[in-house]
C-alpha cells in the first residue's frame, strides 16, 4: 500500500511540475481564470497525501498504524498549515493580505489582530471537527482517556 501511495505522490508532483511550466511557458494563469484554482487544488492534494504517507505509512514517525486517528489528524493539521502559509504568502486579498500588509508597513497591532484571527478560525475549525469526529464514530468516543 505504501509503495503505491509513493507512487502516486512522485508522478503527482511530476504532473504539478509538468503542467505548471506549460502554464508560464502559455500564460495559462492568465488566459484560462480557473487554471489557477486548479493548480492549487491539485497541490493541496499533493501536500495531504505527502504529510498522509510521511506521518503514516512511511515508518518515519512512531505513530500507531493500528489506530489511524491520531496519526490522520496529525498529517491533516500539518496539510493544513501547509495550505494556510502557502496561501498566505501567494494572496492580494483577504486576512492574509492584510496580515502580509501590516507586516510590510509596521503596524504590530493590525498583524496581532489577524494572527489572533486565524487562531480562533483554526480553534473554531478543531471544535468542529472533533465534533464531527463524534457524531460519526460514536463508537470512538471516550478512547483519549485509554491509555496508549
Amino acid at each position: 500500500m505504501e509503495n503505491k501511495i509513493l507512487k502516486i505522490i512522485l508522478g503527482l508532483i511530476v504532473a504539478i511540475a509538468i503542467l505548471h511550466t506549460v502554464a508560464i511557458y502559455f500564460y495559462l494563469y492568465y488566459e484560462l481564470w480557473w487554471f489557477d484554482i486548479l493548480m492549487h487544488f491539485v497541490g493541496g492534494f499533493w501536500t495531504v497525501l505527502f504529510f498522509l504517507w510521511l506521518l503514516v505509512f512511511s515508518g518515519a514517525f512512531l505513530l500507531d498504524v493500528e489506530r489511524k486517528n491520531p496519526a490522520i489528524l496529525y498529517f491533516l493539521a500539518t496539510s493544513f498549515l501547509v495550505i494556510v502559509a502557502a496561501e498566505m504568502i501567494g494572496t492580494i486579498r483577504g486576512l492574509g493580505a492584510l496580515i502580509m500588509e501590516a507586516r510590510t508597513f509596521y503596524r504590530t497591532d493590525t498583524t496581532m489582530v489577524g494572527m489572533l484571527l486565524i487562531a480562533l478560525f483554526g480553534f473554531l475549525l478543531a471544535k468542529g471537527l472533533d465534533r464531527l469526529e463524534r457524531a460519526l464514530l460514536p463508537w470512538a468516543v471516550g478512547l483519549e482517556e485509554v491509555e496508549r
